[in-house]
């Protein structure tokens, strides 16, 4: 192990030298290192130039690039170096031609590395690279068009696909309501056409390598935030979750256990429920990865107060829509408080609320919005919002994920929307924390649309939190 550390950064180089086709210069060894260190960050990276497949095939380029001559041999080229005696006989190696040698041992070395050692926590580093970008799939089995086959089956098709293959995501999260499986009276009687329809989907996000994670959405179904609730059936609901999902190779399915718990008057209920049904699932499918949030809607501060579960094969997911005057204003599902913001601009502050202040007849919303513009939120502070995940994840030694963000279209500024989008990945990039934008399908965020056979989707937003639209 400590060799394939010390070969970090000659295995980076060797990667940018087998990609460019050059010859490999002495000064890049002393030039090149400090780069390299980001290589060694590769869990958690997402960039595909650095996957272990890439990687390798870099690595065996270097090897067919190798030349050892045997001494005196009129093919030798210039710079030859001294004599040496190497497994027997006498070469000599062309100085130029040595590097992609050494190159491609290191290479190989990164490689066993980076697939052997576990990232943050229990978490193999691969399946963290797996849940680099990703959208949220929010209509297909949670509050689906169409309660019949043809949605089940046809939601999305080969074309949705290739342009989630083709914007760079590494992953979906599949939003799935419990009462599509089951039936609360019955909670341990699965629905099995269901859970074939389910199957059918995740085989079809398999098909073009979209990692899945299956993402529970309670959403008071069985009540479990209130005293009539009965958390043993939610429990029991996993458990056969994980003995039917077990068969899925655990470097393409997650297991998230609930969106957004709430629990505000009572966290400690949580989390409670969360480490039984963590248990639960590892009895059927110990090698899963499962992904646990806090409280409070899976919040930033639900996160920071939650306390860290003993397994260690978790992901530490949270959910910011911060702030909600600007990301949710004028929504229909919120407050009647939200509902009566429009046109509130981002970044905020008290001069550039105050024109839309007048307009606001609910005096609580108004209240609400000078809040908003007495915070000043900005890049900034956005930033270190998310600098207090990050910080807590690393004091805990946890992987983190964000699992939703993104803001309503109808009444937020068009430009204004997009700098909050852009704000928002470079703060998560900054620490390297996986995302997924609500939603794929959801005005949120991309808004997918069909439109007689085409596929209309928001491009700016896509452009904003860093996807590929140049690639369709």
């Amino acid at each position: 192990m400590i060799e394939d550390i010390l070969l970090y950064p000659l295995s980076f180089i060797g990667v940018v030298n087998s990609m460019k086709d050059v010859s490999f210069p002495l000064w890049h060894v002393f030039v090149m290192p400090p780069a390299a260190t980001l290589a060694a960050n590769i869990q958690v990276k997402t960039d595909a130039l650095f996957s272990a497949d890439n990687l390798r095939r870099s690595a065996h380029r270097c090897w067919r690039q190798n030349r050892l001559t045997p001494f005196g041999d009129k093919n030798a080229v210039v710079n030859p170096l001294p004599q040496r005696r190497f497994d027997g006989r006498l070469v000599t190696m062309n100085l130029r031609m040595m590097y992609p040698c050494l190159i491609g041992c290191a290479a190989l070395a990164m490689v066993r590395a980076c697939e052997a050692a576990p990232s943050l926590g229990g978490v193999p580093a691969s399946r963290l690279s797996r849940l680099a970008r990703g959208v949220n799939v929010t209509r297909w089995f949670r509050f689906p068009l169409a309660d019949n086959q043809g949605h089940y089956q046809d939601y999305l098709g080969n074309e949705d696909m290739k342009l989630i293959r083709a914007l760079g995501c590494t992953f979906v999260r599949l939003a799935i309501a419990p009462k599509q499986i089951i039936h609360p009276d019955k909670p341990r009687e699965p629905n099995p056409l269901m859970l074939k329809y389910i199957d059918a989907a995740v085989d079809k996000f398999l098909a073009y390598d979209i990692a899945v994670v299956i993402d529970i959405h309670e959403e008071h179904f069985l009540k479990l935030d209130s005293p009539e609730g009965k958390p043993e059936d939610f429990v029991a609901f996993w458990s056969i979750l994980a003995k039917h999902f077990k068969k899925y190779d655990p470097e393409n399915i997650f297991f998230e256990l609930m969106n957004e718990p709430v629990f505000q008057a009572d966290p400690e209920k949580w989390y409670a429920i969360q480490k039984k049904l963590v248990t639960a699932v590892r009895a059927h499918a110990p090698d899963h990865s499962i992904i646990v949030t806090g409280a409070g809607w899976g919040s930033i501060d639900g996160l920071l107060k939650l306390p860290v579960l003993a397994d260690k094969n978790l992901l530490y997911s949270f959910h910011c829509y911060d702030p909600f005057q600007f990301t949710h204003q004028g929504a229909g599902w919120t407050s009647p408080d939200e509902q009566a913001l429009h046109n509130v601009p981002y970044p905020s502050s008290p001069e550039a609320v105050a024109p839309i202040l007048p307009t606001i007849e609910r005096s609580t919303a108004k209240k609400y919005l000078q809040s908003y513009g007495d915070q000043r939120w900005d890049a900034l502070k956005l930033q270190k919002r998310i600098d207090s995940a990050a910080v807590w994840a690393s004091k805990n030694g946890v992987p983190l994920m964000c699992g939703e963000f993104g803001v309503y279209p109808k009444f937020a500024p068009a430009a204004d929307r997009l700098q909050w989008f852009r704000d928002m990945r470079k703060a998560l990039d900054k620490h390297g924390i996986g995302f997924c934008i609500w939603g794929y399908d959801d005005v949120l965020g991309l808004g997918v649309k069909h439109d007689g056979g085409k596929i209309v989707y928001d491009k700016a937003a896509a452009e904003a939190v860093g996807l590929h639209t140049s690639r369709q």
